[in-house]
Parts: structure tokens; C-alpha cells; sequence
């Protein structure tokens, strides 16, 4: 979904023009059903899983991992990246100043239209 889309509330898939499957386009919407009045781009989607279990998914205000170059933040509209995380703690930044926190033993980042995906035990 473009920045700039208008919010859909009706569920109606149709109208968002992109090429990605139903699935992620409902999970757009389901995002942005959970975010109400805020701007899309205030959040990040995160989702970090392993094969068998998944630790979060949802919205949140930042990410902070750590790589080999060392620790770093990634807030909302990050550009597209991927690259690997040496273990260390994930800490998830949600609203009103909570934070989910992981300890990893490494994995696989990737970040794409605003949203997060953190592959784990792989």
C-alpha cells in the first residue's frame, strides 16, 4: 500500500492497487484497523518467528537488533533491508512506553514495505 492510499475500512480489497496476494493486502487492513487514528507511518510492522512458534507480530514504534557491525535501530519507512543478526536481546518498542524484548540466538532480518520479518532458528 502506498503512503499516500486512502485508510480502508469497508474491506474491500479491490480497490488497493498493488500486486501482492489478498492475504497481505487484509493484513494491511487489519493493521491499519488496529492503529485507528494514526498515520500508518508512525508504526513498523514486526513479525518475528521461528518454524514452530512465533514470539510477536503486530505493530510498533521501533526495532532495535544487532549485527555484526554492531547495534541498530530501525523505526517506520525503513528502507528495504536484509542482513544477519548475531545473537543478542531484540527489543521490540510499543505503545505507551512498553517494550517486548527477545533473546536471540541469531537470525535473518528482512525489511520491506514498512514491515519487519525476523527469521529465527534457521
Amino acid at each position: 500500500m502506498k503512503p499516500d492510499a486512502p485508510i480502508h475500512k469497508n474491506n474491500d480489497l479491490s480497490s488497493i492497487e498493488d500486486n501482492r496476494s489478498k492475504e497481505d493486502k487484509q493484513k494491511d487492513l487489519v493493521l491499519l484497523d488496529l492503529l485507528g487514528s494514526k498515520k500508518k507511518s508512525e508504526y513498523i510492522y514486526v513479525n518475528v518467528a521461528s518454524p514452530f512458534n512465533v514470539y510477536y507480530d503486530g505493530p510498533a514504534l521501533s526495532l532495535s537488533a544487532q549485527n555484526d557491525s554492531g547495534p541498530f535501530d530501525i523505526l517506520p519507512e525503513h528502507h528495504n533491508f536484509i542482513c544477519i543478526l548475531i545473537p543478542s536481546e531484540l527489543a521490540i518498542r510499543l505503545e505507551g512506553g512498553r517494550t517486548q524484548k527477545i533473546q536471540i540466538n541469531g537470525g535473518l532480518l528482512h525489511i520491506r514495505d514498512n514491515k519487519a520479518n525476523i527469521f529465527l532458528d534457521i
